[in-house]
């Protein structure tokens, strides 16, 4: 449906009988002088006089046979006058019809604007709720940094004994972590990560896998050493993406952001839409992990929140 050339006729149309309307206002005031200009026995140019006669003729034809022709005979040109000023009216009706006509148009394409950007929106949104229930898997890798601290009460752990206790302490959390849900686990160089395949239990999983990780933690805690965790989380299509997401994770843990987990855009869109009530996500923060000056990416990170 082509709204604009409908929309033109409509103007065209209101531009017509606009100079319609003024030209017949003109013509009416035009015979009343001439019928004051008469009156009064002013001779006028044979020219202009033919041209009022012309109309007077027109309507004197008209009406000719009437009773009370004779009486009205010198009023003639006032009778064109009001002749032209019931049809200024008339024109005058037609516009305003025109006018509303075009306003319940204009209310009309409104209507269907919205109706039809409400269907494809709709569609839209349903296609992509159906790409987000391709997703099978959610991943949570994991990374720990030990540091030494300085103090003259002892001395410093050796640099190979904090490595030693982030292997100790990863390989507890990975151990502790046995749910039904856990389809992989393992150790991705200093890094450990979860593969699970229950979009549901995901708040479940993070419960557990936050309280093991504190608990082992707070178990190796010492007074000579500081203890920092990096988490990162995503969510997949397919079993055989696992290593692709394992190096993706690693562009987030490289963000260095201690002791949060920080989620994925697709992982924070996948649950607030799928399963809105199981956590919160606060923006961290908008990064470019391509790393060149000629290609940005900048993608948002999130950290996630038990939904209280």
């Amino acid at each position: 449906m082509n709204f604009r050339t409908i929309d033109s006729l409509f103007e065209q149309a209101k531009k017509i009988i606009s100079g319609c309307m003024f030209l017949t206002l003109i013509m009416s005031v035009m015979f009343f002088l001439y019928w004051l200009i008469i009156s009064m026995r002013i001779t006028l140019p044979a020219f202009i006089n033919g041209f009022f006669l012309f109309w007077i003729n027109l309507v004197s034809n008209a009406i000719k046979d009437v009773y009370f022709y004779k009486n009205i005979t010198m009023l003639l040109p006032l009778v064109v006058s009001v002749m032209f000023i019931v049809l200024t009216y008339l024109l005058n009706c037609v516009m305003v019809y025109i006018e509303q006509s075009h306003s319940n148009y204009k209310k009309y394409v409104e209507n269907y604007k919205q109706n039809l950007e409400k269907t494809i929106n709709m569609q839209l949104r349903r296609n992509f709720i159906n790409e987000l229930t391709r997703t099978n898997y959610f991943l949570t890798k994991m990374r720990l940094q030990i540091k030494t601290l300085n103090s003259y009460l002892h001395e410093p752990l050796p640099e190979e004994d904090c490595r030693n206790l982030e292997d100790r302490i990863l390989r507890s959390i990975l151990n502790a972590m046995n749910h039904p849900y856990i389809i992989n686990k393992g150790m991705d160089g200093n890094n450990i990560y979860f593969v699970c395949n229950d979009m549901r239990l995901a708040a479940e999983f993070y419960t557990h896998f936050v309280a093991k990780s504190i608990a082992y933690i707070n178990k190796y805690m010492q007074e000579k050493i500081s203890i920092n965790f990096y988490c990162a989380v995503d969510v997949f299509d397919f079993e055989n993406e696992i290593k692709f997401k394992l190096q993706e994770l690693n562009k987030i843990l490289d963000l260095s952001i201690r002791n949060k987990i920080l989620v994925s855009p697709r992982f924070k869109v996948y649950y607030q839409e799928l399963y809105p009530g199981y956590f919160v996500f606060k923006l961290l923060g908008e990064y470019n992990f391509s790393k060149t000056s000629y290609r940005s990416q900048y993608v948002n990170i999130y950290t996630l929140h038990r939904h209280v």
